[in-house]
């Protein structure tokens, strides 16, 4: 079942026995279950980074550089943000994520690796090696959807992995419950019985099919091999 911000709000409140309360306001949960929904969101896409996925065609400026904001989709109860940089190709050639460190003087050089395509993190731009000004390039993603916050209506449902909202009520009931001392035993209680569905989500969302998981390299598989970064 699909949730509404509208009735996550009220789980959030019977989950504190606070039904008929007007010690939070509807404006204050909805913060809370927002805060709870992106931090949930990071766990997923850790434990999942194909869980939301996305493909964005972009072009390089006259500095070979991509905005993070072109890697954005969607707009409004449908907006996509980026979360992670999954891979980017030109069609031809893989591109690889280096460190500015790494290749100081790339950008103000004729800088032409003949082992392969690099990027890296400039701020709030990619930047891709060697200079290319209007190069067509495919950029992988994942991303993350709007908090119950973002929302335009309460009516709106909330996008979160099916069968495991309680997580969001549990553990946005616990946060709010945290700020009076008389309640951290209940809020503690809240977030074990958070954890416990958390870790079963993780294991629906890591196998989604019948392939066993398997142990793997980090991020760049170079540093596995002693071959260090670009």
């Amino acid at each position: 079942m699909a949730y509404t911000v509208s009735q996550l709000i009220t789980n959030t409140r019977e989950m504190m026995d606070a039904a008929n309360s007007t010690r939070w306001t509807d404006a204050f949960i909805t913060t809370v279950l927002g805060i709870v929904h992106s931090r949930e969101y990071s766990g997923i896409l850790g434990a999942n980074p194909y869980y939301r996925f996305a493909q964005r065609d972009v072009t390089t400026d006259s500095e070979s550089k991509i905005p993070y904001t072109d890697l954005n989709g969607g707009s409004g109860d449908t907006a996509e943000t980026l979360y992670r940089i999954l891979g980017i190709v030109d069609g031809f050639t893989v591109y690889r994520q280096t460190e500015f460190r790494s290749v100081p003087l790339a950008t103000q050089t004729n800088y032409d690796s003949p082992y392969q395509r690099l990027w890296y993190d400039a701020g709030s731009d990619i930047q891709i090696l060697p200079v290319t000004s209007n190069l067509a390039l495919t950029i992988t993603v994942n991303y993350t959807p709007p908090r119950p916050d973002q929302l335009s209506t309460s009516s709106v449902v909330v996008d979160f992995p099916e069968g495991h909202e309680v997580i969001l009520w549990l553990e946005a009931a616990a946060m709010l419950l945290e700020k009076g001392a008389a309640e951290s035993d209940a809020a503690q209680r809240m977030r074990a019985m958070a954890e416990a569905e958390r870790k079963q989500m993780y294991q629906d969302l890591t196998r989604r099919a019948a392939r066993p998981t398997y142990f793997g390299y980090p991020d760049l598989a170079a540093e596995w091999g002693g071959m260090g970064m670009w």
